[in-house]
Order: C-alpha cells, then structure tokens, then sequence
C-alpha cells in the first residue's frame, strides 16, 4: 500500500496526472463536438466529410516523415548536450515543414484530378490543402514540450487545441456547413500555434547559436524514415477499412454508420496515448536499463490491462443504450458494429500501444514494420471476403482478426528483446 502510494505520488509529482487529464478533457471537447457535429450537419454531409477525411488521412501517411519521433528520441539521447539538442530540434522542424508543405501539394493535386466515389468528397478534401503545414508545426510544438518533460505546459497547450477546434469548428459548421468547418479549423490551427511560440516558448526553429559539432543527419534518418514507414502503415492500417467500405458499398449513410460506431472506441485510444506519452521519455532514458524495463512494462500492461478491460466491458453491454444516447436511433443499426470494434480497441489499448511504443524506445523498430505489413494484409483479404456481404460488420471483424495478429506480433518481439536485455545485463555482471 505504501509503495502504491509513492508510486502515486511520483506520478503527480512528474506530471502524468496533468497529462492524463488533459487527454481525457481532450477527448470529452473532441467527443462532444462530434456529437454536435453529427447532429448538426446532415447524415449524408457528414458521410461525405467523413469520406474526404479518410481520404485526406491517406495522403498524410508520410506527414513529417517520422522527424517528430527522431527529435524526441535524440533530443533525450542527448540531454547532457544543449547546443546538440538545440541544432537537433531545429533541423528536423525544418525538414518536417518542409515535407508537408509538399503534402500540401499532393492533397491539392488529388482533389483536382482523381475523382472520388462519394459525390461531393474531391470538393471538400480540396479545402483541406493547407493543413498539413498546420499539423507539422503544432507537433513539432507538442513534441519539443515532451521532449523537455514540460508535461504541465503539454497539457495546457493541448486543451487550448482542442477548445480552439471544437468551439470554432461548431461555429463554422453551423454558419457555413462543411466549408464553414475546414475554414474554422484553419483559424484554430494557426491561433494555437501563435500561443505555443509566444506564450510556451516552443522555439522549434532556433538551433544553438554556435555549432560545436557536425549534426548527425544519419542518425536522424534512420529513424525518422523507418519511424516514418511505420507511421504510414499504421495510418494505411486505421483506414483502410472505412476506404474499402466505400469503394464496395458506395453508400454514404453506411460509412456513415460505421464512422459512428467507430466513434467512441477510437476516441478511447486516448488512454494509452496518454500514458505513452508520459512513458516514452523514461523508458528512451532506460533503453538499455533490463531491470527498470521488466519491471515497468509488467506494471504498465498489467494496470492499463485492467482499465482497458473494464471500460470494453461495460460498452459492449450497453452498447444500445450508448449509441442512442451519443447519437441518436438513427444510428442504432452501427451497435453491432461498435461492439466488435470495441472488442478491438481492448486489444489496440492493451498491447498494440503500449508494446509499438516500448519496441521503438529500444530502436527496434523492425518490428513495428513487420507487424504492421502483416496487418495491411490480412486488412485489405479480410475486407474483400467479408464486407460485400457483411458491410460494417464485416469490416469490424476483419479489424478484430488482424489486431489480433498485430499483438502477437509485437508481444512476441518484445519478449524476444527483453530476453537478449536479461542475457545483456547477467553477461555484464559476471554470471
């Protein structure tokens, strides 16, 4: 109990309150201008947006190209260096604008000269030209605060992104419809930049003033590029299944439905998303520390495993209820969609997460790519055997499948790392 409660207390102490706090009222502004969106605009508008989105998010697989995680790994590598974090940090911001303003050019190009299935979507994606420049710098901000373990100004600077998006996105929708909230979320964009620069101080750009050493882009590559192909993975992974529904059913009102049902279970994502984002600093500290890393990755999977397991419970069985109450009886034909889907989310939240972020902490980021490849395959078979029959459900259960594939995956990886850790660490001690 004592060892609780300065475990407790440590926690408080360091920040990973703030940090999960600010996630969870993230989530509620992020869930509750949902909500209003949805009410808001019509059912077929918001399958459109929905779609453009989607789109939009296949075009930002290679956003930034991995550099945020390549600063925030080398910055804390090197935190007994200033002058080489400083020239570390500002190069990668740099280079990371940079690869998005080129985005900014593929997203303009797509929406103007390949036509999408929903009608309606190539418009809408075409007002999304800009924000890749938007996004690049917020994470650059968000990830020069994690970087310096400035977990309250972190916390802070992301509610005041989420209440900016969803107030002004609210307004714009309800003025202007969809235009109106592309058009918002631009305004909120650059507003929350301005307050990082000028009221956090996250100078992203300023390199240290005299260059003591030659930068190594080497290094930077290499994991920013691996972490990059990981990343756009990833994101192929999450999309895909909205993308195939699309292309089979071309039917807004179903992606509709199933972009409901995907609703809350992906918000809830923001649990071990918060936790990492604590974690990841300590455990990139210890990389090569055996003992602290058994040690706290069976506590982190073991405490995030019964929360995530709880709160999986309680939504299958009252999924019903859930979707009526968030979205109305409208949508009351997604509860077998969300019920897998949260299902899904229990295995996401309890190993994917958490294990993708451990195996990176330890550059091994193979793994991460191996998995991932795994997942885009059995995604896209899975897909094309179950949804013309099965619709959302069939894409619900072809998730299911392969995130359970992905997790043995890296389970299994990890365990192979901490082992040559274990075997590292007895060698060293003479046993």
């Amino acid at each position: 109990m004592v060892f609780k409660m300065k475990m407790i207390k440590k926690l408080i102490s360091e920040g990973f309150l703030k940090i999960f706090s600010a996630s969870t009222i993230n989530k509620i502004v992020n869930f509750a201008y949902s909500y209003v969106l949805i009410r808001v605009v019509s059912k077929s508008d918001y399958g459109v947006y929905s779609y453009a989105a989607t789109v939009y998010g296949f075009l930002m697989i290679f956003n930034i190209i991995g550099l945020d995680s390549a600063a925030l790994q080398l910055y804390v590598e090197n935190e007994k260096n200033e002058a080489r974090q400083k020239t570390i940090f500002s190069y990668c911001s740099k280079v990371a604008v940079f690869v998005n303003c080129l985005i900014c050019i593929g997203v303009l190009c797509f929406s103007r000269f390949i036509p999408l299935s929903i009608k309606g979507s190539n418009e809408v994606l075409g007002l999304m030209f800009l924000q890749p420049v938007i996004t690049a710098i917020k994470v650059m901000q968000q990830t020069y605060l994690r970087a310096n373990v400035r977990n309250n100004d972190y916390a802070a600077l992301n509610i005041i992104d989420s209440g900016f998006v969803a107030t002004l996105s609210i307004i714009g929708s309800i003025t202007y419809g969809i235009s109106g909230l592309i058009i918002s979320q631009y305004l909120a964009g650059i507003s929350v930049i301005l307050i990082g620069r000028y009221k956090y101080n996250c100078s992203i750009f300023a390199g240290a003033k005299e260059k003591k050493y030659e930068l190594d882009k080497k290094s930077i590559y290499q994991i920013a590029l691996l972490m990059a192909v990981n990343n756009s993975l990833a994101t192929i992974l999450s999309l895909l299944g909205t993308t195939i529904l699309g292309m089979i059913i071309s039917d807004s009102e179903v992606i509709a439905s199933y972009k409901v049902a995907l609703t809350l279970p992906s918000a809830l994502l923001f649990i071990p998303q918060a936790v990492m984002i604590f974690a990841l600093p300590y455990f990139i500290r210890h990389k090569d520390d055996y003992v602290w890393t058994k040690e706290k990755t069976k506590l982190l999977l073991g405490g995030i495993g019964i929360f995530n397991g709880g709160v999986a419970l309680v939504s299958i069985c009252a999924a019903p209820m859930i979707i009526k109450i968030l979205f109305g009886s409208q949508y009351l034909d997604c509860v077998p969609v969300f019920r897998i889907l949260m299902l899904s989310f229990f295995f996401q939240a309890t190993f994917r997460i958490p294990v993708s972020n451990i195996l990176f902490s330890k550059r091994k980021l193979e793994s991460n790519t191996i998995a991932s490849i795994v997942g885009i395959v059995l995604t896209v078979g899975l897909s094309f055997m179950l949804v013309p029959t099965l619709a959302g459900v069939g894409t619900a259960l072809a998730y299911l499948i392969t995130y359970l594939t992905v997790v043995l995956i890296l389970v299994r990886h990890l365990l192979v790392v901490i082992k040559r850790m274990k075997r590292a660490y007895y060698e060293s001690k003479g046993v």
